[in-house]
């Protein structure tokens, strides 16, 4: 005997369902409204501590200065200490001689005498004896080192490198200690 198949008819209407229901919206609305509440706990959380941290990593430019003048505080002080007194002692003679000559230039024909002290005698006459110009330099053991009296007929200057160096020296020192002051705000 042959049995019937019996299959099961899929032609029946298709219901068209209309949308989730009302207990599935409220459930979704309250998760959606948990989850932002979340989120932004989360976010406000991490801008805070970003503030933080950069308010942690962050120094002022006075600060910065002041750091990096400190570190080239032994820079400061082997020029002032030890490289500058050597430059000016060594150049003292070339630069009177510069000096003179430029001054001579300008009034030809007048004597022109130069006292320096003892120390710097034979370096200010090795220099000046290239120059195209009359000078009579003459020791003289009152006068410090890196200094000259210059002289004319009815004029005389000093020219004086120490004070130089030990004006350089104080800007030095200011450089140093400009930026060791702190300015309170507030």
């Amino acid at each position: 005997m042959a049995q019937v198949l019996s299959l099961e008819s899929f032609e029946k209407a298709l219901v068209v369902e209309t949308g989730p229901n009302e207990d599935y919206a409220a459930g979704y609305a309250e998760g959606l409204a948990a989850g932002r509440a979340e989120a932004e706990a989360d976010s406000a959380a991490l801008a805070s501590s970003f503030v933080q941290s950069v308010s942690d990593a962050e120094f002022t430019y006075a600060e910065a200065s002041s750091q990096l003048l400190r570190s080239l505080r032994p820079l400061f002080q082997a020029l002032s200490e030890k490289i500058l007194p050597h430059c000016v002692d060594a150049g003292f003679a070339s630069q009177l001689a510069n000096t003179l000559s430029n001054g001579a230039a300008a009034e030809i024909g007048k004597p022109l005498s130069v006292h320096v002290s003892t120390d710097q005698y034979e370096a200010v006459l090795a220099a000046l004896s290239g120059l195209p110009i009359q000078v009579d330099v003459k020791p003289d053991v009152s006068l410090p080192a890196l200094t000259a009296w210059i002289g004319r007929d009815d004029a005389e200057c000093l020219f004086d490198l120490s004070s130089i160096t030990a004006e350089i020296d104080k800007m030095l020192g200011a450089i140093e200690t400009e930026f060791e002051r702190t300015i309170e705000h507030g």
